[in-house]
C-alpha cells in the first residue's frame, strides 16, 4: 500500500515542478484556490510554452476545462458509478511516452464511500502517463484508505483543514465525548501555525456566551466561562511545537470540559 505524502503549499503556484508528485494527489483548499491551482498544473505541463496564458491551450483550459488530454468532473451533487464507469473509460487507452493525460475530480468531498473504494486500485496503480487530482474543501469526507494512496497538497492561502468542527467541539456548539474527539483528532489535526487563529476563534465564540450570560443574569454560569477563556488565553502563550498537535488540543480539549467547570 501506499502512504501519502503531505506538502504545506503557501500560495498557488506551480507545483509540478516544484513538489514531487505522485500520479494521484489531493488538493485541499477553497473551491476558487484549489480550482486555480489545478488549472495553472495543467497550463504548465500541457501548454508549449510551460504556461503563456495566452495560447488557445491555456484559454480553453481556463474558460471550458476543456483539452484532448484533460478529463474533468464536476458534479452537482454526489459522484456516481456512471462518473468511475466514464473515468475507466479515460484510462483503458495506452499513453505514449510524449502523451499525458490528466483526470480532475472537482469537489472530491461529494465522492461516496462507494467511489471512493472504486477509486481506490486506480489511485494505487495509475495506468503509465495518467495524472489524478482530486480537488477538495474538506479531506475528512475521504476515505483514510483513498487518502494513504496520495500525495496531499494544502494551499495555505486558505483554511488547510475544517476548523469549523474543531471549534464546534471546543465550544460546545457540538456534543463529543473525549473518546470521539480523539477519533477526529486521528483523522484530521489542525497544522500548527493555525493555532493561534482557532484559538482566537474560540477564544471570541466563548466571549459571546460570555456576554450572553451576563445579559440573562445568569453570573454563575458566566463565571464558569471565564475560567475557560483564562484556560484559552494559557494556550495562547504555549502554541504547539512541531508534533505535538494532538496533544495540544487533546488537553485543551479536556481542561474547557473538567467537572470543576461544568
Amino acid at each position: 500500500m501506499a502512504f501519502s505524502t503531505i506538502h504545506k503549499v503557501d500560495r498557488v503556484r506551480h507545483l509540478s515542478k516544484k513538489v514531487n508528485l505522485t500520479p494521484a494527489n489531493i488538493i485541499v483548499g477553497s473551491t476558487e484556490s484549489t480550482t486555480n491551482q489545478a488549472i495553472t498544473i495543467l497550463q504548465q505541463d500541457l501548454c508549449l510554452d510551460g504556461g503563456c496564458l495566452q495560447c488557445i491551450t491555456c484559454t480553453q483550459i481556463t474558460n471550458t476545462r476543456q483539452h484532448h488530454a484533460l478529463f474533468w468532473l464536476s458534479p452537482e451533487r454526489r459522484y456516481t458509478k456512471d462518473h468511475i464507469t466514464e473515468i475507466r473509460r479515460h484510462v483503458s487507452f495506452e499513453r505514449t511516452s510524449r502523451d499525458d493525460f490528466y483526470i480532475i475530480l472537482q469537489h472530491a468531498e461529494r465522492l461516496s464511500p462507494v467511489c471512493c473504494n472504486a477509486l481506490l486500485k486506480l489511485l494505487e496503480e495509475p495506468p503509465p502517463r495518467y495524472h489524478f487530482y482530486l480537488l477538495t474543501t474538506k479531506l475528512k469526507p475521504l476515505l483514510a484508505t483513498l487518502r494513504s494512496r496520495c500525495n496531499i497538497l494544502y494551499l495555505n492561502a486558505e483554511s488547510d483543514v475544517d476548523h469549523e468542527e474543531l471549534i464546534e467541539f471546543m465550544t460546545h456548539k457540538k456534543p463529543c465525548t473525549p473518546h470521539q474527539f480523539a477519533r477526529f483528532l486521528t483523522e484530521q489535526t489542525p497544522p500548527n501555525q493555525d493555532a493561534s487563529s482557532i484559538l482566537a476563534s474560540i477564544s471570541t465564540a466563548w466571549a459571546e456566551q460570555h456576554q450572553n450570560a451576563l445579559r440573562h443574569n445568569q453570573y454563575d454560569h458566566a463565571q464558569q466561562i471565564k475560567k475557560i477563556l483564562t484556560i484559552i488565553n494559557q494556550h495562547t502563550l504555549l502554541l504547539p511545537m512541531p508534533g505535538s498537535d494532538k496533544l495540544f488540543w487533546r488537553n485543551l480539549f479536556l481542561q474547557i470540559n473538567q467537572k470543576n467547570i461544568f
